[in-house]
């Protein structure tokens, strides 16, 4: 009987391996489409600035940490999503995707993209730190160090596949800082 019940869940998990490396072979289809053909570049994992924040925003909350009484606290992570409202909006239409994959035309130089290049992590970054900060402790710090390693590793790889896609990019990101304007 214990026999019966192990083989089923074998080829299950098999077949999951197989749709699992179809899936993978798939991305990097599609990132050599935009890459040259020598040289391969796997995308950064689509959810996992998005995870990442959601995690630390519901964490944040349910520790009662999440939003501050200090006017500054509450203008930043204010000024945050208005950040990433604006951004999203700057985006022409049907051309936003949670992919890092690059879908439009050309680089986006208009509203925040005028003045930094990721404007949604940075938007992240300004409503999480403010929170930690001003619940500081080792959890929140340690929370804050995690997304902020998440964002800088998808704008390290975002960075890759937007210089391999647009031959442009590199004067637009030697004019353009990358999460805080003038500074970073």
């Amino acid at each position: 009987m214990a026999g019966a019940n192990h083989a089923p869940h074998n080829s299950n998990r098999n077949a999951s391996k197989s749709h699992e490396t179809g899936r993978n072979e798939s991305v990097a289809r599609q990132v050599n489409d935009v890459t040259s053909p020598r040289r391969e570049v796997a995308p950064p994992h689509p959810c996992g600035v998005l995870l990442s924040v959601i995690g630390a925003i519901v964490v944040l909350g349910a520790t009662g940490s999440l939003f501050g009484s200090s006017p500054l606290v509450i203008a930043v992570q204010t000024g945050a999503i208005g950040l990433s409202v604006w951004a999203r909006r700057s985006f022409p239409k049907g051309t936003f995707r949670v992919v890092a994959v690059p879908s439009g035309p050309s680089i986006i130089r208009r509203g925040p993209y005028r003045f930094v290049r990721h404007p949604m992590y940075s938007a992240a970054l300004f409503f999480i730190w403010p929170a930690v900060l001003s619940h500081l402790s080792t959890m929140n710090l340690a929370i804050g160090l995690a997304v902020t390693l998440v964002v800088v590793a998808r704008v390290i790889a975002e960075e890759r596949l937007l210089r391999a896609r647009y031959p442009e990019y590199g004067e637009y990101a030697r004019s353009t800082k990358a999460l805080v304007p003038f500074v970073v």
